[in-house]
C-alpha cells in the first residue's frame, strides 16, 4: 500500500436460478473488468479479487446480469412456470460484510424487455428505473454500488 492508494479485497456470493439458459455476470470496478462469466451452475458462486483503489476518489463496483431473453421465462395463465433469475447472496469488502451498505448505497438499472415493457406502460404500470437496493434480478440490467477509499473511512462516515 503506498500513500495514495490501497489494495482491497472483494468477495462476492452471487446466486442463480435457470432451466435452459444461464445468466451471464461481469463484474467491475471503476469500468475495469474483474470478472466475466456465465453461471453455469444454480448454486451458490463466490468471486474473489484484489483492486488498488486511489484515496479520496469516488469508486464504483459494478455487476452486470445479462443472457436473459424473452425464451427465458416461461408465463401460462399470468404464472411464472420456469424462469432465468441471479441476485446477490453476499458481498465482503475489505473483510466487511456490507449488507447494510447495499441496502441504503445500492441501485439496480433494469434492462426492460420490448415489448413487454411498453405492454405494462400502456396497461398503467409504473416500471421503476432505479431500484434502490434491488438486489435480485430478474432481468438483465446493472447493478451499482459507489463509494471512496480509505474504504474504512467511507465506512465511518457512512455510519454518522
Amino acid at each position: 500500500m503506498t500513500n495514495n492508494f490501497e489494495k482491497i479485497k472483494f468477495e462476492i456470493w452471487l446466486g442463480c436460478e435457470f432451466w435452459d439458459q444461464p445468466p451471464v455476470i461481469e463484474i467491475l470496478i471503476d469500468n475495469e473488468l474483474k470478472f466475466s462469466n456465465e453461471m453455469k451452475l444454480p448454486e451458490i458462486c463466490k468471486i474473489e479479487f484484489f483492486q488498488n483503489l486511489a484515496f479520496d476518489q469516488p469508486h464504483l463496483l459494478e455487476i452486470k446480469r445479462s443472457g436473459k431473453s424473452d425464451s427465458q421465462c416461461l408465463v401460462s395463465e399470468n404464472k411464472i412456470l420456469k424462469d432465468q433469475v441471479a441476485w446477490i447472496e453476499k458481498i465482503v469488502i475489505d473483510g466487511v460484510d456490507v449488507q447494510n451498505l447495499i441496502w441504503s448505497q445500492s441501485w439496480f438499472v433494469p434492462d426492460y424487455p420490448e415489448p413487454w415493457a411498453a405492454e405494462q406502460k400502456r396497461a398503467g404500470v409504473e416500471l421503476e428505473e432505479k431500484v434502490i437496493s434491488g438486489t435480485i434480478w430478474g432481468h438483465n440490467g446493472i447493478w451499482s454500488l459507489g463509494f471512496t477509499s480509505p474504504f474504512y473511512k467511507f465506512l465511518f462516515d457512512c455510519m454518522n
